[in-house]
């Protein structure tokens, strides 16, 4: 399958996140094993505009992993985004989950 976009890529993807029962929270973290402020600056540009996608955290683990956490609220995380996430190579490993809102 052909990903159309990537964190290379110059033009902004489309998503379409469909909606998920009040108060559920998909959440996706993922780690690279090198720093991840060009990814940090990509990722916020793509999603700046959709209220429901969050940043929730980033920073380093003491083995030295970059990581990130993105929250989508009460709507499915963007199928392309997690497909982006799973080729593109600096990316080692994508922890999705689903949460109840607190």
């Amino acid at each position: 399958m052909m990903i159309p976009y990537g964190f290379h890529s110059p033009d902004t993807p489309t998503f379409e996140a469909g909606p998920r029962a009040v108060g559920r929270i998909d959440v996706v973290t993922f780690t690279s094993a090198e720093p991840m402020e060009w990814l940090t600056d990509k990722i916020h540009s793509w999603f700046e505009d959709r209220d429901e996608v969050g940043h929730v955290t980033s920073g380093c683990t003491e083995a030295g992993l970059y990581f990130m956490t993105l929250e989508w609220y009460e709507c499915h995380v963007d199928p392309l985004f997690l497909s982006i996430l799973k080729h593109e190579e600096s990316i080692d490993d994508v922890i999705v989950y689903t949460r109840e809102e607190d």
